[in-house]
């Protein structure tokens, strides 16, 4: 298993990566109407759609934005909402278009509202979930120019960048993101392990472990990464801090496996795992006393 890593594998797999338009303290549509004094047919539609979108109600949000652009409006704030839903609605290539509009117009009706970063991000984040990597770092690298020293642009490029394989290039950009975002230090010790710097990948998933306590994903991650550590000082033959680690390792993956839902066969075979190899090295260590 440590080996491997096959644990931490299967975790980052399933722990998989979504972006989704952040809760905002701002009202959008006394934003609109400050923009759009004269209200028209398509208004009350707005009105609700926005409603809707706040209470993250996709389907009504839906249906009253689309009716409000098939009346005609093309308010950037309307057209963002309506590409994000038909991103939710797997809806990709029409998504894409509408984000397009998006960008070629709020910045200069609302300079300055998020949203204009966002179409960046989540074009990217469409073709991400297509498994697009390439053009999803297109698309970040745009945003990148136009948002310099974004954290929300470094986590994207962070992530797109693992994917890609290029590890070196995840860790930096992790480092420019938010390092009190669990994802983050979540992510960031993946990238650590897999550039074969441990001890690293240990003080970011710790960190990650006090941000989300109750994190599974995060705790049987930092098992397994004990583990690994565990073998790197077997082969040393540092058979007592060998075991410590074990201990730790133990003890993460039981915590994991209580708050697991999904993964407890996993944590389970990681339990079996390490009991074994403390098995051996105890035994090892008896074999030893006897000798002398």
């Amino acid at each position: 298993m440590g080996r491997n890593g096959w644990i931490t594998a299967v975790l980052i797999a399933l722990f998989v990566f979504a972006c989704s338009d952040k809760k905002e303290n701002r009202d959008d549509w006394s934003i609109y109407k400050s923009k759009n004094k004269k209200l028209d047919r398509s208004s009350k539609y707005i009105k609700n759609g926005f409603k809707y979108y706040k209470q993250r109600n996709v389907r009504d949000a839906y249906s009253n934005l689309k009716t409000a652009y098939n009346y005609g409006s093309s308010d950037p704030l309307v057209l963002f909402k309506l590409a994000f839903l038909m991103q939710k609605m797997k809806n990709y290539d029409e998504s894409l278009k509408i984000y397009a509009q998006v960008q070629r117009s709020i910045k200069y009706k609302y300079s300055g509202h998020p949203y204009y970063k966002r179409s960046f991000i989540n074009q990217g984040n469409i073709f991400y979930k297509k498994r697009k990597f390439k053009k999803a770092l297109k698309y970040y690298w745009k945003a990148s120019k136009i948002f310099k020293n974004d954290k929300d642009i470094a986590f994207s490029l962070g992530m797109v960048y693992r994917r890609l394989k290029n590890y070196a290039l995840s860790a930096a950009y992790f480092e420019k993101a938010d390092n009190e975002d669990f994802r983050v230090n979540f992510y960031i010790a993946s990238a650590y392990q897999n550039l074969k710097r441990l001890n690293d990948a240990i003080k970011r998933m710790k960190s990650a472990v006090l941000i989300r306590p109750n994190s599974s994903k995060a705790l049987g991650a930092l098992g397994n990464y004990y583990y690994m550590a565990a073998e790197k000082l077997q082969k040393k033959k540092q058979y007592e801090n060998v075991l410590d680690l074990l201990k730790k390792s133990k003890q993460l993956f039981k915590k994991a496996k209580s708050l697991s839902k999904d993964f407890k066969n996993y944590y389970t075979e990681a339990i079996k795992a390490v009991i074994m190899k403390e098995y051996a090295i105890k035994k090892h260590l008896g074999q030893g006393r006897k000798k002398l």
